[in-house]
């Protein structure tokens, strides 16, 4: 005998539906991007273009992305240039999304479970750098590549979007030229101390607290800040070595200056800087729509990771008893969740090193005080509970 199809009640298939909804698992996107969200559709500049080493480093990071494979060849296609221009980047630009784009040809030998084809685009999202979502334009009569609301919902229900931005140079300094207050991390992709305090930290705190005012990142790693680009075409990092060329003894010039610039260094009009200037640099800014970028206008300050460490006690550190008094530490001296012995570090004690590397050593031991610390501030700046 064949089996009667079990009907369902008309009324209980929205919530059968809402139930395999809330199956997704989503993959909270904790950085997204102002750079470039302004060009024109077809300048292809709302994607960044990456190789497979990149590719490999945001996997071996755990990083959570989303990437985009695509056949060089094929950029020119019209199903691609339609899904691109009236689906893709109007989503992308809508939520400031940070996407990557590689060429297949980067892909040969590892493809991280990715379902390419050659004359169509790969949509991936991955968690702790592995694959967890992918759909692709393959299917062109399919409402992933026809409809911008059934792209939309099924992006949202597999994304948590982005509450902190990148943003160019120029774009930061319209923020200090113009009124609105404002919280900038500055960081450095190169920088061990700032992965540190992203992975171990910021990403959790992004993806646990929900309706944050956006903030904002400047990567200093770029030319016109860290680097100097030669006649050679080459990109020079700082140094001050005697041995150095002159490149990168202008590069070091050009990186202390804007050091000294910014705030990140520390002057008798500056006291929120620290020594030379370091990052991760958490600043909350108040500016005067002056441009002025030092002093009174850095109204929350917090210097991270940068302790030093010498049998077994903090022999430096952002946070003394002295600094502690300064306007830009008062969210941290006001804080009631913090404990007023772990508000000052110099001379605190930690644990002994034993087999650990010295720079796991270092992170290990102080992220039980920077952290709570980073919370403070990120509370207090961003945070939904004022």
């Amino acid at each position: 005998m064949k089996k009667k199809a079990l009907a369902i009640p008309f009324f209980l298939v929205p919530a059968l539906f809402s139930c395999q909804i809330d199956q997704v698992e989503k993959v909270d996107i904790p950085f997204g991007t102002d750079v470039g969200q302004n060009a024109k559709i077809e300048d292809y500049s709302h994607l960044v273009r990456i190789d497979g080493t990149q590719l490999a480093k945001l996997v071996s990071d755990k990083e959570n992305f989303i990437l985009i494979a695509h056949s060089s060849v094929e950029v020119d296609c019209t199903c691609w240039s339609e899904w691109h221009d009236s689906i893709l980047v109007p989503y992308i630009k809508k939520h400031r999304l940070l996407v990557y784009l590689i060429d297949m040809d980067q892909l040969a030998e590892e493809k991280y479970g990715l379902k390419l084809n050659s004359a169509y685009a790969t949509l991936g999202i991955f968690k702790e750098g592995v694959l967890k979502h992918q759909n692709g334009t393959a299917n062109q009569s399919s409402t992933f590549v026809t409809s911008y609301t059934d792209f939309a919902d099924w992006m949202n229900y597999r994304i948590g979007h982005p509450q902190m931005f990148f943003v160019s140079l120029d774009q930061l300094n319209a923020k200090y030229n113009a009124n609105a207050p404002f919280t900038v991390y500055f960081s450095r992709s190169s920088c061990g101390d700032c992965s540190y305090f992203s992975n171990n930290y910021l990403k959790e705190y992004l993806a646990t607290n929900k309706n944050l005012e956006e903030s904002f990142i400047l990567d200093c790693d770029v030319e016109g800040i860290r680097y100097v680009r030669g006649e050679d075409g080459k990109l020079y990092s700082p140094s001050d070595k005697e041995d150095a060329n002159a490149y990168q003894k202008q590069a070091y010039q050009q990186w202390s200056n804007f050091k000294a610039d910014y705030g990140l260094a520390y002057s008798e009009n500056n006291p929120a800087g620290w020594n030379s200037g370091y990052v991760p640099t958490l600043y909350h800014i108040n500016p005067t729509g002056r441009g002025v970028k030092v002093g009174d206008v850095i109204d929350g300050a917090a210097v991270l990771y940068n302790d030093s460490i010498e049998n077994n006690v903090i022999s430096s550190t952002y946070f003394t008893s002295e600094r502690l008094q300064i306007d830009a530490l008062s969210y941290l001296r006001e804080s009631k969740e913090i404990p007023e012995e772990n508000k000052v570090l110099l001379n605190k004690g930690v644990g002994e090193q034993g087999e650990r590397r010295a720079s796991v050593y270092r992170h290990e031991e102080t992220a039980k005080y920077h952290n709570p610390i980073a919370k403070a501030f990120l509370d207090a700046f961003v945070g939904n509970i004022k």
